[in-house]
């Protein structure tokens, strides 16, 4: 998992990097690029654009037009409510 990777490292170089982007979490989780959330989810960009732009339950993102940023732990709950949405529809 990239992912948790991703948060050790970040958890563990947070005190040496000052100019880090502050994140809800007070450094804890990092910001994720569109780049890494490609890799993390295997979607494209298109994708996250599409989901980030729905107007019922967008993807959640930080920052602006060009400099959107995802939280880990966000995702993971966004996909946690559309697979339960989409468990209800069936």
């Amino acid at each position: 998992m990239e992912v948790i990777s991703l948060v050790a490292e970040t958890v563990q170089l947070a005190p040496q990097l000052a100019e880090l982007p502050t994140s809800p979490i007070e450094g804890v989780e990092p910001l994720l690029t569109a780049e890494q959330l490609t890799a993390w989810t295997g979607w494209s960009r298109t994708t996250i654009y599409t989901y980030r732009s729905r107007e019922e339950d967008p993807l959640p993102s930080i920052g602006g037009v060009t400099t959107r940023r995802y939280l880990p732990s966000e995702v993971i709950a966004w996909l946690r409510r559309e697979s339960e949405r989409s468990n209800a529809q069936d």
